[in-house]
């Protein structure tokens, strides 16, 4: 749930496909196959993160209608218990 967003959001966690089958539609198929969904369960949000280093999945998700925020993910790992 997300005050930020005013209800349910849904968060892709991995998104990969092997470099052999890249360029033939299926990380679109995918994208727009959690769109609905995620619409269909009501969420009105979607999330992702893309590394820096990774400007052709960048593409992807902008094609694919996500948007850039401009936002900083931070992390803290916390040890084994």
């Amino acid at each position: 749930y997300s005050a930020e967003h005013g209800g349910p959001y849904w968060l892709v966690d991995e998104l990969y496909v092997e470099a052999a089958h890249r360029g033939r539609g299926l990380g679109r198929a995918t994208l727009d196959l959690v769109a609905r969904l995620a619409r269909e369960r009501g969420a009105s949000v979607i999330k992702l993160e893309v590394s820096q280093h990774n400007p052709e999945a960048a593409k992807l998700y902008l094609r694919a209608g996500f948007t850039d925020e401009k936002r900083r993910v931070l992390v803290q790992r916390l040890p084994a218990s």
